[in-house]
Protein backbone atom coordinates (compact mmCIF):
# COMPACT_ATOMS: atom_id res chain seq x y z
CA UNK A 1 0.00 0.00 0.00
CA UNK A 2 1.19 3.76 -0.99
CA UNK A 3 0.54 7.32 -0.82
CA UNK A 4 2.99 10.05 -1.86
CA UNK A 5 6.04 7.61 -1.15
CA UNK A 6 7.49 8.93 -3.99
CA UNK A 7 11.15 9.16 -1.89
CA UNK A 8 10.55 5.62 -0.74
CA UNK A 9 9.45 4.02 -3.02
CA UNK A 10 12.10 2.68 -5.40
CA UNK A 11 13.87 1.18 -2.32
CA UNK A 12 10.44 -0.55 -1.58
CA UNK A 13 10.48 -2.08 -4.41
CA UNK A 14 14.00 -2.87 -4.90
CA UNK A 15 13.70 -5.05 -1.29
CA UNK A 16 11.29 -7.05 -2.97
CA UNK A 17 13.16 -7.98 -6.16
CA UNK A 18 16.58 -8.68 -4.23
CA UNK A 19 14.45 -11.61 -2.36
CA UNK A 20 15.85 -15.06 -3.42
CA UNK A 21 13.39 -18.00 -2.89
CA UNK A 22 12.56 -21.20 -4.03
CA UNK A 23 9.19 -19.92 -4.76
CA UNK A 24 7.61 -17.64 -7.44
CA UNK A 25 6.31 -13.86 -5.83
CA UNK A 26 4.39 -11.43 -7.14
CA UNK A 27 4.62 -7.74 -5.77
CA UNK A 28 1.04 -6.35 -5.55
CA UNK A 29 1.08 -2.47 -5.20
CA UNK A 30 -1.80 -0.03 -4.46
CA UNK A 31 -1.45 3.53 -4.97
CA UNK A 32 -3.52 5.27 -3.52
CA UNK A 33 -3.89 8.09 -5.78
CA UNK A 34 -0.76 9.53 -4.85
CA UNK A 35 -0.38 13.34 -6.19
CA UNK A 36 3.57 12.77 -6.36
CA UNK A 37 5.62 10.85 -8.83
CA UNK A 38 4.60 7.78 -7.08
CA UNK A 39 2.69 6.27 -9.76
CA UNK A 40 5.26 6.71 -12.54
CA UNK A 41 7.79 5.12 -10.39
CA UNK A 42 5.85 2.57 -10.36
CA UNK A 43 5.20 2.13 -13.91
CA UNK A 44 8.78 2.08 -14.52
CA UNK A 45 9.06 -1.10 -12.38
CA UNK A 46 5.91 -2.40 -13.82
CA UNK A 47 7.64 -2.10 -17.29
CA UNK A 48 10.35 -3.86 -16.03
CA UNK A 49 9.01 -6.79 -14.46
CA UNK A 50 5.56 -7.41 -15.77
CA UNK A 51 5.76 -10.84 -14.84
CA UNK A 52 6.34 -9.91 -11.20
CA UNK A 53 4.60 -6.69 -10.34
CA UNK A 54 1.17 -6.06 -10.62
CA UNK A 55 0.00 -2.70 -10.22
CA UNK A 56 -3.22 -1.09 -8.75
CA UNK A 57 -3.63 2.58 -9.04
CA UNK A 58 -7.28 4.22 -6.97
CA UNK A 59 -9.04 6.77 -9.40
CA UNK A 60 -9.58 8.43 -5.87
CA UNK A 61 -8.00 8.55 -2.35
CA UNK A 62 -9.81 5.91 -0.50
CA UNK A 63 -7.51 5.89 2.60
CA UNK A 64 -5.17 3.23 4.01
CA UNK A 65 -7.77 0.78 5.65
CA UNK A 66 -10.13 0.29 2.38
CA UNK A 67 -6.72 0.51 -0.08
CA UNK A 68 -5.49 -1.80 2.05
CA UNK A 69 -8.02 -4.47 1.83
CA UNK A 70 -8.96 -4.34 -1.84
CA UNK A 71 -4.82 -5.38 -2.10
CA UNK A 72 -5.26 -8.31 0.53
CA UNK A 73 -8.25 -9.37 -2.51
CA UNK A 74 -5.59 -8.97 -4.77
CA UNK A 75 -3.22 -11.20 -3.70
CA UNK A 76 -2.68 -14.84 -5.20
CA UNK A 77 -0.39 -16.57 -3.57
CA UNK A 78 -0.56 -18.66 -0.32
CA UNK A 79 1.65 -16.64 1.54
CA UNK A 80 1.22 -12.93 2.19
CA UNK A 81 4.20 -10.73 3.31
CA UNK A 82 3.84 -6.71 4.04
CA UNK A 83 6.23 -4.03 2.46
CA UNK A 84 4.27 -0.71 2.82
CA UNK A 85 5.92 2.43 0.21
CA UNK A 86 7.89 4.01 2.73
CA UNK A 87 9.55 0.55 4.05
CA UNK A 88 12.21 -1.54 2.46
CA UNK A 89 13.38 -5.30 3.35
CA UNK A 90 17.53 -5.53 3.89
CA UNK A 91 17.81 -9.43 4.03
CA UNK A 92 17.63 -10.98 0.70
CA UNK A 93 16.47 -14.52 2.04
CA UNK A 94 13.68 -13.12 4.57
CA UNK A 95 10.74 -14.19 2.81
CA UNK A 96 12.52 -17.65 1.75
CA UNK A 97 13.49 -18.40 6.09
CA UNK A 98 9.53 -16.73 6.81
CA UNK A 99 7.82 -19.40 4.18
CA UNK A 100 9.83 -22.06 5.12
CA UNK A 101 9.12 -21.58 8.76
CA UNK A 102 5.48 -21.65 8.17
CA UNK A 103 5.44 -24.74 6.05
CA UNK A 104 7.50 -26.78 8.79
CA UNK A 105 4.77 -25.64 11.35
CA UNK A 106 1.60 -26.25 9.57
CA UNK A 107 -0.04 -24.78 13.47
CA UNK A 108 1.44 -21.59 12.46
CA UNK A 109 -0.84 -19.01 10.73
CA UNK A 110 2.21 -15.60 11.06
CA UNK A 111 5.67 -15.28 12.03
CA UNK A 112 7.60 -11.50 12.39
CA UNK A 113 10.77 -11.02 12.96
CA UNK A 114 12.72 -7.62 14.54
CA UNK A 115 13.19 -4.36 12.69
CA UNK A 116 14.69 -0.96 12.50
CA UNK A 117 13.06 2.25 12.20
CA UNK A 118 15.05 5.09 10.95
CA UNK A 119 13.60 8.38 11.39
CA UNK A 120 13.89 10.67 8.52
CA UNK A 121 14.37 14.10 10.72
CA UNK A 122 17.59 13.34 12.12
CA UNK A 123 18.54 10.50 9.02
CA UNK A 124 21.14 8.43 10.97
CA UNK A 125 18.92 7.72 13.85
CA UNK A 126 17.85 4.19 14.62
CA UNK A 127 16.35 2.10 16.96
CA UNK A 128 16.07 -1.73 16.77
CA UNK A 129 12.89 -3.50 18.28
CA UNK A 130 12.98 -7.20 19.16
CA UNK A 131 9.81 -7.73 19.17
CA UNK A 132 9.44 -10.74 16.38
CA UNK A 133 6.94 -13.33 17.07
CA UNK A 134 5.36 -16.45 15.56
CA UNK A 135 1.25 -16.92 16.09
CA UNK A 136 -0.49 -19.85 16.05
CA UNK A 137 -4.13 -20.77 15.64
CA UNK A 138 -5.12 -21.11 19.30
CA UNK A 139 -3.31 -17.42 19.71
CA UNK A 140 -5.13 -15.68 17.43
CA UNK A 141 -7.42 -14.05 20.02
CA UNK A 142 -4.24 -12.59 21.82
CA UNK A 143 -3.52 -11.13 18.48
CA UNK A 144 -4.28 -7.18 19.63
CA UNK A 145 -1.27 -7.38 22.47
CA UNK A 146 1.17 -7.96 19.57
CA UNK A 147 3.81 -5.71 19.02
CA UNK A 148 5.41 -5.68 15.59
CA UNK A 149 5.80 -3.89 12.49
CA UNK A 150 3.53 -5.07 9.59
CA UNK A 151 6.89 -4.55 7.21
CA UNK A 152 8.04 -8.12 9.20
CA UNK A 153 5.46 -9.91 8.79
CA UNK A 154 4.62 -13.04 6.65
CA UNK A 155 1.01 -14.87 7.26
CA UNK A 156 -1.22 -17.00 5.33
CA UNK A 157 -3.29 -15.93 2.54
CA UNK A 158 -6.88 -16.57 4.47
CA UNK A 159 -8.51 -14.13 2.24
CA UNK A 160 -9.28 -16.17 -1.19
CA UNK A 161 -12.57 -17.17 1.19
CA UNK A 162 -13.29 -13.56 2.29
CA UNK A 163 -16.39 -11.55 1.27
CA UNK A 164 -15.72 -8.77 3.44
CA UNK A 165 -13.37 -6.74 1.73
CA UNK A 166 -14.19 -4.43 -1.47
CA UNK A 167 -12.93 -6.05 -4.76
CA UNK A 168 -12.14 -3.09 -7.33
Amino acid sequence: ATYNHEKWISQAIEGVLMQITKFRIELVIGDDCSNDRTKETINTYYNKYPEIIRPYFNKENYGLSVNFSQLLNCCNGDYIAICEGDDFWTDRDKLQKQVEFLDANPGFIMTSHNFSKLYESTGTEVHSYKYGSDFNYDQRRSIKEWVTQPVTCVFKNIFHDYTMFNKE
